[in-house]
């Protein structure tokens, strides 16, 4: 695409790059799109539910009905429901994460929503770096005041079949926590998550979020900073390497496995 510009990066493009720069190829300069993965749809209604009910909180203090709480789960899941693609027998088809969606509302709300106190939802992060014109532009979930329970910090809303780690999500964290010090004056330098685990298998949920609070380090930032330059660096100069690793660089964790292997049979230099 030769009249591609890049004006700014975000968590997800950065990340892209870094894990394959083929996939970011793909999606950033070529603009192909995969649809959602189940799992991705119901973290989407999932986050539609919380982030309802965290505005009005704002205002009112109070906590939504669950009952209110699933209705706009159900009705975001179906919006999306011809996007997306149904795996019912890996325990994904549509009717089995519209019940298990349900239940993680209702953990949600019943565990994780009455300690929180919002001050910012779904809040634009936009800052820029030393003598560049691109801009690191993300969306925080979820800013506490300090009314909460824990006090001010910037939270990230996760639906999962696995316990998340604090190590995956530092990077992304760090970003937040930079732009919402920026952006919105935050003196903390606090970080969580707040999660939602489920079960295929059981169809059991519950919410994790004791262990998932920590501090962005001066540290980190440095750190977070050298891998978002670097991405940037590699974009520009046109470099787009696979990955390595076939963790990330098969058909189950990339929507573009196919194309890609489609369109380097040969092993072609370009995409």
């Amino acid at each position: 695409m030769s009249d591609f510009r890049l004006d700014h990066l975000s968590h997800t493009q950065v990340r892209t790059y870094l894990i394959c720069g083929v996939r970011y190829y793909l999606r950033y300069r070529r603009g192909l799109i995969v649809p959602p993965s189940a799992a991705m749809t119901l973290g989407s209604a999932t986050d539609q539910a919380a982030n309802a009910n965290y505005r009005q909180k704002i205002h009112t203090g109070e906590d939504l009905p669950a009952r209110d709480l699933e209705e706009i789960f159900v009705e975001d899941l179906q919006a999306r429901r011809e996007e997306t693609i149904w795996t019912p027998a890996d325990g994904d088809g549509y009717q089995q994460v519209e019940t298990q969606g349900r239940k993680m509302i209702r953990v949600m709300r019943e565990d994780l929503m009455p300690g929180v106190q919002p001050a910012g939802v779904q809040e634009k992060i936009e800052f820029g770096f030393e003598n560049d014109a691109v801009t690191f532009i993300g969306y925080s979930d979820l800013r506490t005041g300090a009314g909460s329970v824990g006090g001010e910090a910037v939270v990230d809303l996760k639906t999962s079949t696995r316990v998340p780690t604090i190590e995956g999500n530092v990077m992304q964290m760090t970003g937040y926590v930079i732009g919402s010090r920026l952006c919105f004056g935050m003196q903390s330098r606090k970080a969580g998550i707040h999660a939602v685990i489920r079960s295929k298998k059981t169809g059991d949920c519950y919410a994790t979020k004791a262990n998932l609070e920590f501090e962005i380090t001066e540290e980190d930032e440095k750190f977070w900073l050298w891998k978002v330059q670097s991405a940037l660096k590699g974009i520009r100069a046109g470099i787009f390497n696979p990955a390595a690793d076939a963790s990330q660089c098969n058909p189950r964790w990339c929507g573009y496995w196919k194309i890609c292997r489609a369109q380097n049979k040969g092993g072609q230099d370009e995409i």
